[in-house]
């Protein structure tokens, strides 16, 4: 178990509740509360090395890095996050020297940083947005200076917890995540054990006392009723969780009703217009998005749901950083993943399609780009699993979508061999004249759009099918020079071959001129030896 305690917005200089008369609150106050939690990690949150909280009237940066050096001198680790006023006088590159001078000591702000065995994500002011759109995987913790009408995008970020600084004090679990919201710290801070995952939360403000563990709700002790709502909910007319919830899934039905109507409904829900803006964007940008996503078939805008996220937590909880890295043998180009038997990943998407099975098409195709705009491989097969068991509902325009993930998101042969053996091939069985889409993807300057083409084929003609087809896509890409589609297609004649061994035993001795020596031997691996033989003698 490991204790986590948490600061932001430091009030150097003010007055100090129970010190005598003219305490002030100085280094001591925080290292007294550092010795009575006794944490192995301490958190700012931003705004340590000077605030609009603080009345000290020096400089505050000397009192801040007194402050962490006497921490990391105890032997414990500290993680910093810039705020909105850390570099008010130009000295906060002191701190980043502080940083890079002593190992226990992590300036965060960009970056992401494991101290302990725990990923902290460091998110300065005004960066929300592009971190979110920008996230390489999960993290535990994301450590953030937001002001309040930034702070939904810290939610589409994969984290277990949030803690906040610039302004108020909130506690509580919103969009399946811990949220803990500090301001004009000692006078608030939080204390968090975490193993494997946030255990148990201890947040104080004021003299109002909040404790949260998983699954148990809040308990609160030495504050009214009131008190307790307001650090719960927020101070708002609508809950905040409500509130983001409402603004994430507005991201979702704005390409099907429109912006005016989904501003409408926030707006009458009580959400701030600026709130609004900042996280669904203004009305060109907006309209600019969806006129793209529109080009290739139905709307697909890039968004966050509740179930991607249990979906990335989980697969985070099974990462192996050692799986991860044997399974690159495997592979040319660069993969990123979390690490884990692909069983696992499967098992894990079949059980979360009992969650979003009843949810339209459109609709689960907005989670499969998600899932997919990672780059993970295993939410790529998560979209693979998704994507072939919607088989029934399949129109024939449905191409276009697996043809835009092909061109967008597909960077290796296990996620292209995954998406196209199944969905696609499926679809091009429902719809027979989607043929003509696949002999036009062997023209693409796409390596993996070729591939597609042939490996789209595989399980139909493993039972016989379009052997007429497969014979034609093979002649499209016969002289192809890429090796993943000469494999692509010579798998496509193997499997053919089942059913129809003359036939492509005909095939490949005739074209055996021109037919790389590659895709040759995958074609001819399930023949008999002597045809094997005679298929491979250069008799020209």
């Amino acid at each position: 178990m490991t204790r986590i305690l948490g600061f932001s917005d430091l009030a150097w200089g003010t007055r100090e509740p129970g010190r005598s008369r003219g305490g002030r609150i100085d280094p001591g106050s925080f290292l007294r509360l550092v010795e009575e939690t006794d944490p192995g990690i301490v958190v700012f949150a931003g705004d340590g090395a000077y605030d609009r909280c603080s009345r000290s009237g020096g400089d505050e940066t000397d009192l801040f890095l007194v402050l962490i050096q006497e921490i990391a001198a105890a032997g414990r680790h500290c993680v910093i996050v810039e705020g909105n006023n850390d570099d008010t006088f130009g000295t906060y590159g002191r701190v980043r020297k502080a940083a890079e001078a002593n190992p226990r000591i992590h300036e965060v702000s960009g970056r992401v940083r494991e101290v302990c065995g725990i990923r902290f994500l460091g998110v300065p002011t005004g960066k929300e947005r592009r971190m979110a759109r920008s996230a390489e995987g999960p993290v535990d913790i994301v450590v953030a200076h937001a002001p309040l009408a930034n702070r939904v995008w810290l939610f589409d970020l994969p984290a277990a917890c949030i803690i906040t600084g610039h302004y108020g004090r909130m506690a509580g679990v919103i969009a399946g995540k811990a949220y803990i919201a500090l301001d004009c710290s000692p006078s608030s801070y939080a204390v968090i054990d975490w193993e494997e995952g946030w255990r148990r939360i201890a947040y104080a403000a004021g003299a109002c006392r909040l404790e949260m563990r998983p699954g148990e709700g809040v308990a609160a002790a030495g504050c009214d009723a009131a008190e307790v709502r307001r650090l719960t909910e927020g101070t708002g007319p609508l809950p905040y969780r409500e509130e983001v919830e409402a603004l994430r899934r507005a991201k979702r039905e704005i390409s099907a009703l429109g912006r005016e109507e989904v501003t409408r409904r926030l707006l009458a829900m009580g959400i701030k217009k600026t709130h609004i803006e900042r996280y669904l964007g203004k009305r060109q940008a907006l309209g600019r998005r969806r006129e793209e996503r529109l080009s290739y078939g139905p709307p697909v805008p890039v968004s966050m749901d509740p179930v991607v996220e249990a979906i990335r937590w989980e697969f985070a909880a099974h990462a192996d950083p050692e799986i991860c890295k044997k399974s690159q043998r495997f592979f040319k180009e660069e993969v990123r993943c979390y690490g884990m038997k692909t069983a696992t990943a499967v098992a894990i998407a079949k059980k979360y399609w009992k969650e979003v099975k009843s949810r339209e098409k459109k609709e689960i195709f907005v989670l499969c780009e998600e899932l997919y705009s990672s780059g993970m491989m295993e939410e790529a097969f998560v979209v693979s699993e998704w994507a072939s068991r919607l088989a029934a509902r399949y129109e024939p325009e449905d191409i276009a979508v697996f043809r835009h993930w092909i061109e967008t998101y597909i960077t290796n042969w296990a996620t292209c061999d995954g998406l196209c053996n199944h969905a696609v091939g499926d679809l091009v069985v429902r719809f027979p004249e989607q043929i003509e889409e696949l002999k036009r993807w062997t023209q693409s300057e796409n390596r993996w759009m070729r591939r597609a083409a042939a490996v789209s084929l595989v399980v139909p003609a493993r039972r016989g099918e379009f052997l007429d087809e497969a014979l034609k896509i093979a002649d499209l890409l016969l002289t192809d020079t890429d090796d993943m589609v000469q494999k692509g297609y010579g798998w496509l004649l193997k499997e053919a071959s089942r059913k129809h061994t003359d036939e492509v035993f005909s095939y490949v001795t005739a074209k055996k001129q021109k037919i790389p020596r590659t895709a040759l031997r995958y074609a001819i691996e399930r023949m008999p030896k002597d045809l094997k033989v005679e298929a491979m003698k250069k008799d020209w």
